[in-house]
């Protein structure tokens, strides 16, 4: 599940993070290379300069996980050893229907 759940998020993540990083100004990597700033230092600037916008890149692609495990355990239930759809039909069992109809 958490395998599927990864294959699901990444197109969302990667999508983002891309769009994020893009919007960073070259002006910025290019005054830190010229600076003399290596390949990592300049990789970190980048990644600081668009934090906020990775940052939400990863809150959606987790929101987006945590609703699709939501939705398959509400609906993927009755799976022998595992606990069963929200709310389990199995708390209703003490309960004893009483009617009156004849």
């Amino acid at each position: 599940m958490v395998i599927g759940q990864m294959v699901l998020v990444t197109p969302v993540l990667m999508g983002l993070t891309i769009s994020a990083l893009s919007g960073v100004d070259k002006v910025i990597s290019e005054t830190a290379r010229s600076l003399g700033a290596s390949n990592f230092q300049t990789v970190a600037l980048v990644l600081k300069e668009a934090r906020f916008a990775v940052i939400a890149a990863v809150l959606l692609a987790f929101g987006r996980a945590i609703s699709e495990v939501g939705l398959a355990l509400m609906i993927g239930g009755n799976i022998r050893d595992l606990p069963g759809s929200l709310p389990p039909p199995s708390r209703w069992r003490h309960l004893k229907v009483t009617s009156n109809w004849p």
